[in-house]
């Protein structure tokens, strides 16, 4: 039997967070029958979901909202501490792609210059795939964070 997971307020991170992930993208497409998300086409049509979806139950917004905010503060965390971690291990990977290049050119006799643009373009890649994930996560909290303030003031 599977275990439920734990959901502070009823909030399940990895749906919502997949929903507002996929605003837009699912528009006019035939879409599985067991999707792991809401589909919703507009930013304005997530923001109704959100306040529809939004627990209305809860007696204290502000033990939610102060929730979110640690949410966010986390995923800034994480953003941060992969800025400070990419960046020396994007320059210390440039700093010995010489050797990794230089046995490239040995087995594979292609010019060093090449390896080292095949290299620097995967990491670089890499990079901004991971950096762009964090960003998104920040900016769905924030987003979240003020489509639920909205409601809470609407709600005194």
């Amino acid at each position: 039997m599977k275990k439920d997971k734990y959901n502070p307020y009823g909030f399940d991170k990895q749906y919502e967070f997949k929903t507002y992930k996929r605003i837009g993208r699912d528009y006019g497409k035939a879409l599985p029958k067991r999707k792991r998300y809401t589909t919703c086409n507009t930013y304005s049509e997530w923001e109704k979901y959100v306040i529809n979806k939004a627990p209305i139950e809860i007696l204290n917004y502000g033990d939610f909202i102060h929730w979110l905010n640690g949410q966010l503060r986390v995923e800034e965390i994480f953003l941060e501490a992969i800025k400070c971690i990419m960046i020396p291990v994007y320059i210390a990977l440039l700093s010995i792609s010489e050797a990794i290049v230089s046995e490239i050119n040995a087995r594979y006799n292609m010019p060093a210059w090449k390896g080292i643009v095949i290299l620097s373009i995967i990491i670089v890649i890499f990079s901004i795939i991971i950096l762009y994930d964090s960003i998104e996560k920040v900016n769905f909290w924030k987003d979240y964070i003020k489509i639920v303030e909205g409601c809470r003031q609407n709600k005194d």
